[in-house]
């Protein structure tokens, strides 16, 4: 999975160069890339390279960049919502179906063959992975209001990270789904 990942960083910006050459500033691109992908990315192998097991810390980091990230994608589009906010909620009940009902389909899936880690740890990947990619080739490529959707995402994300993780004890308790986990 981590081949997977870091190839993506090579081979989307590779693709995206060669199908739609002159109408992209490449140094943006790249720019952004680096900056909300690859500089993050290269953070965390170092925290974990280095044992990080400041649970305060990680809670103060966690939330700073969900920030950061939550003020770029919606701040900077602060008109848009506010000027047409009845337009958004079509998006709003697209985005919530397709993070609801994916991360539910992907948990229940691997939670029924596999522990409750790896179902997690898949539902995540599934459902958050190429957000941020999107978020840069989005900025980069289209008008603002192309991050519109991801900007709605930006407020669905709360509740869907608090719901997939009470998903075992929902499962476990109306599905009799309960698993010895091999953590």
């Amino acid at each position: 999975m981590l081949i997977s990942y870091l190839t993506a960083f090579i081979y989307a910006p590779l693709v995206l160069f060669l199908t739609i050459k002159g109408s992209i500033d490449l140094f943006l691109f790249l720019r952004t890339l680096v900056l909300f992908i690859i500089a993050p990315f290269l953070i965390s192998r170092i925290l974990r390279k280095i044992n990080w097991r400041n649970e305060s810390m990680n809670t103060i980091l966690v939330n700073f960049f969900y920030a950061l990230l939550f003020y770029v994608i919606v701040g900077l589009k602060r008109d848009i919502f506010i000027s047409q906010i009845s337009s958004l909620w079509p998006i709003f009940a697209i985005m919530t179906l397709v993070s609801f009902g994916l991360g539910t389909i992907i948990f229940t899936v691997v939670y029924r063959k596999k522990d409750y880690q790896q179902a997690l740890d898949y539902t995540l990947f599934g459902t958050y992975k190429n957000t941020a990619l999107g978020l840069v080739i989005a900025a980069s490529l289209f008008s603002p209001a192309a991050l519109i959707p991801i900007s709605v995402r930006a407020f669905i994300s709360p509740v869907y990270t608090i719901y997939i993780f009470s998903l075992r004890k929902l499962f476990d308790t109306f599905f009799n789904m309960s698993k010895v986990d091999s953590t």
